[in-house]
């Protein structure tokens, strides 16, 4: 089962099973449990994270989720989930990259944070 809401459409369910694939030669993450960066803690942001940590998949300490208003996000934080307004600080700390924030938004929230991203170590999710 995987965590991501849209995981059975075509791709996601490939791109999951090589993540967590040791024998894959394609995709390599560098530890066990990468550390997650959810760029957006709106609702699909902490529908992500909720579902990283129900399945198992990830444990709360490896995910830092970011907003701009990190005081409705008190709930994750509880459970051990970083919480951060500073998108930046979360991507240099992160392997994948799961930017959940509304369409408009987009091209500013990446542009903001892509000298932080580095090829051979990020994977963004968008």
């Amino acid at each position: 089962m995987f965590p991501f809401p849209f995981a059975k459409q075509k791709g996601f369910k490939t791109f999951l099973f090589h993540l967590q694939s040791p024998q894959n030669s394609g995709l390599k993450i560098k530890c066990m449990n990468p550390k997650i960066a959810v760029i957006g803690g709106g609702n699909l942001g902490t529908a992500i994270v909720e579902g990283l940590l129900k399945s198992g998949f990830s444990n709360a300490a490896d995910i830092t989720i970011t907003k701009r208003n990190t005081t409705t996000l008190d709930h994750l934080q509880d459970r051990g989930v970083h919480v951060s307004s500073d998108n930046n600080a979360a991507v240099g700390q992160s392997e994948i990259v799961i930017v959940a924030v509304k369409p408009y938004q987009l091209k500013e929230v990446i542009t903001a944070f892509a000298p932080q991203l580095e090829e051979k170590r990020h994977i963004l999710i968008s």
